[in-house]
């Protein structure tokens, strides 16, 4: 993927948070960097055993209300991204012709600011695949 993907969690419209400790039992146990991340908690590469990974970059603070997914891809990053925006109710967007974002429940659209690309068509996604047929369709 040569462009970032971003994973944001809103609530009637406004930014909220998640805790950091679902972001971490999705990605950290793949990830070859854990010392490294320990010492500076805003960035964590990650690398499956699929060939697929990404560069994330998570901010400092203890709850997170969004993510940066950069020179990653492959089914097994696309599938942690979808677990983790499942249990968080989140949306998933990136640059690109519409639609540019999924959802994995029809309710987060109503939690999606005014405004929001993509809001009202965003497509519901039920695993990491459908993620990537949507963002190759975009």
């Amino acid at each position: 993927m040569s462009f970032d993907v971003y994973l944001q969690c809103f609530r009637n419209g406004e930014p909220t948070h998640f805790k950091r400790e679902l972001f971490e039992a999705i990605f950290l146990p793949h990830s070859k960097y854990v010392d490294a991340y320990r010492k500076d908690p805003s960035f964590l590469g990650v690398d499956y055993p699929d060939g697929s990974g990404s560069d994330i970059y998570c901010g400092h603070d203890t709850d997170i209300s969004h993510l940066t997914f950069n020179h990653g891809g492959g089914e097994a990053l696309f599938q942690a991204m979808y677990e983790l925006a499942k249990q968080t109710r989140s949306v998933i967007y990136w640059p690109g012709d519409t639609p540019c974002a999924v959802v994995t429940e029809e309710t987060t659209r109503n939690d999606l600011p005014e405004g929001f690309p993509d809001r009202d068509i965003a497509p519901v996604v039920y695993s990491g695949t459908d993620i990537i047929k949507v963002i190759e369709t975009s």
